[in-house]
């Protein structure tokens, strides 16, 4: 079988503020727009940093929800980043750490190493704003 991991853990690990784009003037408007979604009343640098650091939280636990799966199937939720060597990825953690998420839908209906440990795994994950959940266990 084959899966984007790599693809999936560089998504995890590469912050948006060190992608690049072909022109600057892009990569600067990018990064402006962005802030603009930073709190009202703070610097600029302020508003950027704390808009970055919400919208990378978000990212990171969409690739990580995407990569859920695969991962139980290959015992690497806790140690994401052993695919590649680059321990220490936890997709709980990335996924925990996206507070703005508040809907979280999720199936492992075709995954067959499924055990209580990886519930256990999931339960542990879970965002501290969410308010609705979707696991569905059938496909």
């Amino acid at each position: 079988k084959r899966f984007p991991h790599v693809l999936l853990l560089e998504g995890i690990c590469q912050p948006l503020e060190e992608g690049g784009c072909y022109l600057q003037s892009d990569r600067d408007k990018i990064l402006k727009f962005i802030a603009e979604d930073g709190p009202i009343g703070d610097t600029f640098e302020a508003r950027k940093a704390k808009a970055l650091s919400k919208a990378n939280q978000s990212l990171n636990a969409y690739f990580a929800l995407a990569a859920w799966p695969f991962a139980i199937e290959n015992d690497l939720v806790q140690d994401f980043g052993a695919v590649a060597g680059k321990h220490g990825i936890s997709l709980i953690d990335a996924l925990r750490k996206d507070e703005e998420r508040d809907k979280l839908k999720l199936s492992v209906a075709h995954i067959e190493e499924l055990e209580n440990a990886d519930l256990d795994d999931l339960c542990h994950a879970l965002p501290p704003n969410l308010v609705e959940l979707d696991l569905s266990f059938e496909g």
